[in-house]
């Protein structure tokens, strides 16, 4: 009896050491996959806290970048401003110094008038005199004028024009 009984406490014992290996197994396996789980979360942490890092230096540039593109915005809005003012005035002033429609042509006559060699006091002179009213008499006056020819010697020497 002291055979089988012998055994069956080292059925137990065995039995209980196969359990024991198959806990501590379980237990190896269960520290292993943390292991592998905490190393792939520090990782990826360490990862993203890099990739913020990067990003955040990104945003400060891009946010500077931004400020000088501001700056040269504003800047090219007040050149375009005083260069659309000055352009305002030029165009003024052309418009009022520069004769244009009846007095372009008007300036152009005198201007080769002018070129021509007539003298500025006489064209001065001319435009003066000039004026939209008619200086004429009502009535209509006829005067006889008589020209000698002198063609041939005679009577006939002589042209009368009018009455």
């Amino acid at each position: 009896m002291r055979q089988g009984g012998w055994r069956f406490r080292d059925g137990q014992r065995e039995a209980k050491q196969r359990r024991n290996r198959r806990i501590i197994r379980f237990f190896v396996a269960v520290a292993a996959l943390a292991a592998i789980a905490w190393f792939s979360f520090d990782t990826g942490r360490r990862n993203s806290e890099n990739r913020i890092l990067t990003l955040e230096d990104r945003v400060a540039e891009l946010e500077t970048d931004a400020d000088h593109a501001r700056t040269a915005e504003s800047q090219a809005r007040d050149s375009l401003d005083a260069a659309t003012i000055e352009a305002t005035t030029w165009r003024e002033r052309y418009e009022s110094e520069v004769p244009q429609g009846e007095t372009a042509v008007l300036w152009q006559l005198l201007t080769r008038r002018l070129a021509e060699g007539v003298e500025a006091k006489r064209l001065a002179e001319v435009v003066e005199l000039v004026a939209n009213e008619r200086r004429c008499d009502a009535q209509l006056v006829t005067k006889r004028i008589i020209v000698k020819t002198h063609l041939h010697g005679g009577t006939d020497t002589s042209a009368g024009f009018a009455d």
